[in-house]
């Protein structure tokens, strides 16, 4: 029998098409109230959006921005970078602005989030929201990226912080529930980085590995 496969497209997201992205962060509740309360200018100014699209259909939308931007949900980050770990203090060269998205974008946002690293290529910080982001985790870390901190950004919304890291670390993996958030950030604050998932039965945890020190440790 003949299996249906979806069109996948990513692609830059025109003026035009900001309706459609206030729409997608209006579906994430509270998590989305920073992007559906800027004005179209704001939106300009955040970075340069970008789509993915199921057969025409957008699934998955978020900005790559520069740090320098004067957008409020920029400036939380700013402030987020500057409590982390010295490793990551300073540096990032592009903020990854948490995604809206549809259900169906977790089983194709790893290759869209690939791309993306792929044609950003840098020092880069990104950031999901941890109640409503959860069919995304698996993403970033199929991107290449490391969980590196749990931090509140704008309207006080816990979001994990991810990075494109270069760091040695240790095989000895901690695995830490995923709704153990309190755990899971205290274990990061104590030098570890997420790494990947671990699947139990009907549970999954974060793997946490402590970061081998060294003496000149680059930024990313």
């Amino acid at each position: 029998m003949e299996q249906w496969q979806p069109r996948l497209t990513a692609r830059r997201m025109m003026r035009d098409e900001y309706q459609k992205i206030r729409e997608m962060y209006h579906n994430m509740g509270r998590d989305g109230e920073w992007l559906t309360e800027m004005t179209e200018d704001e939106m300009d100014d955040a970075g340069e959006w970008w789509g993915l699209y199921c057969d025409e259909a957008p699934v998955l939308c978020c900005a790559v921005a520069r740090p320098d931007r004067s957008v409020m949900q920029i400036r939380a980050l700013c402030g987020a970078q500057r409590t982390l770990h010295k490793r990551y203090a300073s540096g990032a060269e592009y903020f990854w602005l948490p995604p809206a998205f549809l259900q169906s974008a977790g089983a194709f946002a790893g290759a869209f989030y690939g791309f993306l690293q792929r044609r950003y290529q840098g020092r880069g910080i990104a950031a999901l929201a941890v109640k409503t982001g959860a069919p995304l985790v698996h993403a970033f870390f199929a991107a290449r990226f490391q969980m590196i901190a749990v931090r509140p950004l704008q309207s006080l919304r816990p979001h994990y912080l991810f990075a494109q890291t270069s760091f040695p670390f240790s095989s000895e993996c901690r695995i830490i529930k995923e709704s153990e958030t309190l755990e899971l950030s205290r274990a990061l604050e104590n030098g570890g980085i997420g790494v990947g998932l671990f699947y139990r039965e009907n549970s999954r945890g974060i793997c946490v590995v402590p970061v081998e020190e060294r003496k000149t440790p680059p930024l990313f």
